[in-house]
């Protein structure tokens, strides 16, 4: 589902703007341009590449309105049972010390 989602033209758009314009640079040549739109519309059917680039909010809010709506399953807080493992949590703990050292 989150594949579906992840294809839809309004996630599309959302993304391929910021993506191109960072391969981009300074660089304001035409050609460029070009080539950086195909390349990401090329990209844009890998759910891989979708699921990497795009916003993960936006896709999430999708798939609750489409369970909701579909299957009329109402999730309301989608995250509030997720447990992430120790090691994830501590590497989440280094970036927060890191950020709170001399406060």
């Amino acid at each position: 589902m989150i594949d579906e989602v992840s294809s839809l033209e309004e996630i599309k758009e959302k993304v391929q703007c910021n993506w191109v314009a960072n391969r981009l640079g300074r660089t304001r040549d035409g050609g460029e341009l070009k080539k950086w739109q195909k390349e990401f519309k090329t990209r844009w059917t890998d759910a891989a590449f979708r699921r990497r680039y795009g916003p993960g909010k936006a896709i999430l809010a999708g798939v609750k309105k489409r369970l909701q709506d579909e299957r009329k399953i109402s999730l309301p807080a989608p995250f509030r049972f997720y447990q992430p493992d120790a090691e994830l949590m501590e590497i989440f703990q280094k970036i927060s010390d890191h950020f709170h050292e001399g406060s």
